[in-house]
Parts: structure tokens; C-alpha cells; sequence
């Protein structure tokens, strides 16, 4: 990430003792969750970043656990710029940090409107009925809560929800807005609407408690990947068809927001009087991809990238200066011929990672974000050479840094390891000396040999 220091991968101090199951990184903090449940965080302490009730940074003394948590299993995280979600084993959603646009970023409510104001309420109504709950039965409800404050400086359970919703099975993070996934497939959406981020649709207003996102209703979402200006979905094909007014082809993606040079996959309507602006999702012509099913997407400042069941990746949008399309366009170099398991999205870079736990980046790099030991864009995907060797497991992005969990080696594995390298170097040298000697020898033989028969032969004569 930023520094000259972080030119390449370095270790976390502290988390080789954790068994890391998956980490995410942001701009100035990082969250991970632990095989075993347990919550971490480190970095940047201010507003409420860390989630430990203090605005210090962690400086060098590595991940501190988020106690709040740690009567709960964490399953799943996500890190924004301000803000992080924590999913757990039960289908919560624990969010923290700072709303500092005041928009419900963090799910509990807009900051500085009083719930029970004419306008508050009467918003508050007419979501919960788009939702699925009638007016009244969101009034009584919203009587009981308490007002938002911007900062969360300990992880909240957000609550309301509409009736039905069910549990939570995947959360994402953008830079100003929160997405979810329930386990019956169902999208909600919450924080700052402008220009469609949250894709309900009108004028792009604020949401500060999770709203459906009812346009895909009728739709199995099964991954949702939020952008610093624009959300992408990935819906499930088998569960739908292409009705009148769609596509001949089944687009297994959809996107919205604000969208210029490509990131959304196609050239947006303008609507809701923001030029460039798609303000409800939209399908993605589903021609630009191998076969109709995705497993995965992810969003970037200016970028989205999709990832079929096939491994195959596509990209659509600039990645800094690096690379541009205007449209979905699967990913070629190296990765042309492996099979992606994972991809990850940065503000204006990219990260992949093989089946083979083998991980590549490309797209922007005068940050150090890629990891190739330069400060310099890349315009394919590169190796991480200083990640060769191991088996990488995940990976993660943060606006201008990366960070990739691999697989865990003890001290002493690592010094079996690394005897056994050497081991076999000094028995490849003792081979390849004998082998020389054995063929010195030889020659010497042969060259003996030729001059006593020369010599033999002149004394004949």
C-alpha cells in the first residue's frame, strides 16, 4: 500500500498466531475475521474505525480484538473508507465507524433527524411499505428507537429491517453506501443515494435503514459488490428468464449508479437528472460474458469486474491510467489460461487469485497497491513475486493497498522448509561435482589413452 515500505507484501505483525480465515483492508484501517469466529482490527482509530471505543491507531502492535464481538462468530466482513460490517454466524449485521456525510451509512438511522419528525416518519413509512411492512406497524416501531449519531464508535447491530427480510448470508461495503444479501436472495441497500448508488429508483435520495431494492425483485441475488459510485449484483439465472423488453440473452449481472467510461458495462439513461446516472439496476448485455452464470464482482472508483463459474474474469471500465474499456472484456496475459477463484477491487486497481492460490494484480500502482516492488502501473496482470511459493487463499482490496491471507506455516514449518530447500541444493551441487568430476575424468582417460597409443605407434615404426 502507500509508503515506500510497502513497496511489496509484508507481514502483519501479530497475525501469523491468529489462523486468519479472511481479511479487508480500506484506506487507513483493516478488519479480519479468525478460523474460530473472533473479530480484529487495526489502523487508523478515528472516527470510530477500529471498533474498539478508541480513536488511537494500533500503531505497530498489530490486529486488537473487537470484544464487542466476541460473544458472537463472525462469518463475513467488509471494509469502506469510514466504515466496517461484521456478518455473523446467526445472520446479524454489526456495523461501525463514521457517517460522516450523514446519509445512514451505518444502517441505524440518518444523523441529526429526529425519527419522529413529520418528514422522518413519513419517510420512515413509506420505505417500510416498499419493503413490505405496512405504515403503521413502522411508525409504532420507530416510537422506540433512539436518534443516529454519526459516529459509531463500537460495533451496532442493525435492527430494522423489514418484516420477512430473514437472515443475512453476505454484506458489502462501498465508500458511502452498504449493501446485503438475505438467504432468500433478496438485495437491500442503505446510505448515501446519490446519483442511484443505492438503486431505488426517483431522485437518488438517502437511505438510513435497509431498503429492498425492489427493482430485482423476482430475482435471486447471490453476490453484490458497492463501488465508491456505483453497486453491482450478480443474480442467478437458472432462476429467471428473459421476459418482453429484455435481452434475448439472460444477463447474469446488473448494475447502477453513476457510471462514466465504462464501469457500469453500458452507456447509463441519465435518469433522475444526473447525467451519466443509472439510477435503478440495469442488465449488462449478456453476450460479453462466456456463459450466463457469474460467481462473483467486484467494484471499483471508475471500474467493476466479474468472475464466471468457469474462472474466467472480465473487466469493464479504466483502471487509472493503466487499462480502459468501455465494455466487458474478458481478462487476458496470464490469466487467460488460469482458472480465477477470487477478484478483488481497489479505487483504480485489480487482484486476482487462482485456483492454484497463486495471486496477480495489475491496473494502478504508484502506491505500491500491486505489490511488484515499484511504484508503477500494470497494465496486465503480474505475479506477486514475493508471494510465490505460498498458497494464497484470499485476497482483498483497499482503495490504494492489498492484502492477501495466506496459507499458515509455523516457525518451524517454515524452517523444515526452508532445510529441505537447502538440503536439496547441496545434494544437486554434490551430484552436479561428481557428474563434472566423473566427466573430467573421462576426458583424461580418453586424452591418456590417445597419447599412449600415438606413441606406441611411432616406436613401431
Amino acid at each position: 500500500g502507500r509508503g515506500a515500505a510497502a513497496l511489496e507484501p509484508r507481514l502483519l505483525r501479530g497475525s501469523e498466531a491468529l489462523n486468519v480465515r479472511s481479511a479487508g483492508v480500506s484506506g487507513e484501517h483493516g478488519v479480519l475475521v479468525t478460523r474460530g469466529g473472533r473479530t480484529f482490527s487495526w489502523g487508523e482509530g478515528r472516527g470510530g474505525r477500529l471498533g474498539n471505543g478508541s480513536a488511537a491507531p494500533t500503531s505497530g502492535a498489530g490486529p486488537a480484538r473487537v470484544e464487542v464481538l466476541d460473544d458472537r462468530r463472525a462469518e463475513q466482513l467488509s471494509c469502506g473508507s469510514h466504515h466496517s460490517v461484521v456478518l455473523t454466524q446467526e445472520g446479524e449485521v454489526f456495523t461501525w465507524g463514521d457517517d460522516q456525510a450523514a446519509c445512514g451509512l451505518l444502517g441505524h438511522g440518518i444523523p441529526g433527524v429526529p425519527l419522529l419528525s413529520g418528514r422522518a416518519v413519513g419517510a420512515q413509512s413509506a420505505r417500510d411499505t416498499e419493503g413490505g411492512r405496512g405504515g403503521e406497524e413502522g411508525l409504532r416501531l420507530a416510537e422506540g428507537d433512539a436518534p443516529a449519531v454519526n459516529i459509531s464508535w463500537l460495533p451496532k447491530r442493525v435492527e430494522r429491517w423489514p418484516a420477512g427480510a430473514g437472515p443475512v448470508c453476505f454484506v458489502a461495503c462501498g465508500s458511502w453506501h452498504t449493501a446485503a444479501i438475505t438467504e432468500a436472495g433478496s438485495l437491500f441497500t442503505w446510505g448515501c443515494g446519490f446519483r442511484g448508488r443505492l438503486g431505488h429508483g426517483g431522485a437518488g435520495s438517502d437511505e438510513g435503514r435497509p431498503r429492498l431494492v425492489s427493482a430485482l425483485s423476482g430475482k435471486r441475488v447471490t453476490h453484490v459488490a458497492c463501488g465508491e459510485w456505483h453497486t453491482a449484483a450478480v443474480v442467478d439465472t437458472e432462476a429467471y428468464s428473459a421476459g418482453e423488453g429484455e435481452q434475448a440473452v439472460v444477463s447474469p449481472l446488473f448494475t447502477w449508479g453513476w457510471g462514466t467510461r465504462g464501469s457500469l458495462g453500458y452507456a447509463p439513461d441519465g435518469s433522475g437528472g444526473s447525467s451519466g446516472a443509472q439510477m435503478s439496476p440495469r442488465a449488462v448485455p449478456g453476450i460479453f460474458f462466456d456463459t450466463s452464470q457469474l460467481r462473483q464482482v467486484s467494484c471499483g472508483e471508475g471500474h467493476t469486474a466479474a468472475l464466471d463459474v468457469d474462472g474466467g474474469a472480465y473487466v469493464s471500465g479504466r483502471l487509472g491510467g493503466a487499462c480502459e474499456s468501455e465494455v466487458f472484456a474478458r481478462v487476458g496475459g496470464p490469466l487467460r489460461w488460469e482458472r480465477v477463484s477470487q477478484i478483488a477491487s481497489g479505487g483504480h486497481h485489480l487482484a486476482a487469485l487462482t485456483a492454484s492460490g497463486r495471486c496477480y494484480t495489475w491496473g494502478a500502482g504508484k502506491d505500491g497497491q500491486l505489490g511488484h516492488r515499484e511504484a508503477a502501473d500494470s497494465a496486465e496482470p503480474q505475479e506477486v513475486a514475493r508471494l510465490a511459493g505460498r498458497v494464497v487463499l484470499q485476497v482483498s482490496c483497499g482503495e490504494t493497498s492489498t492484502a492477501a491471507v495466506c496459507e499458515y506455516r509455523s516457525l518451524e514449518a517454515q524452517t523444515e522448509f526452508r532445510e529441505k530447500i537447502e538440503a536439496t541444493k547441496e545434494m544437486f551441487a554434490a551430484a552436479s561435482t561428481a557428474a563434472m568430476r566423473r566427466k573430467a575424468g573421462a576426458a583424461a582417460g580418453a586424452a591418456g589413452g590417445g597419447s599412449g597409443g600415438g606413441g606406441g605407434d611411432s616406436s613401431d615404426g
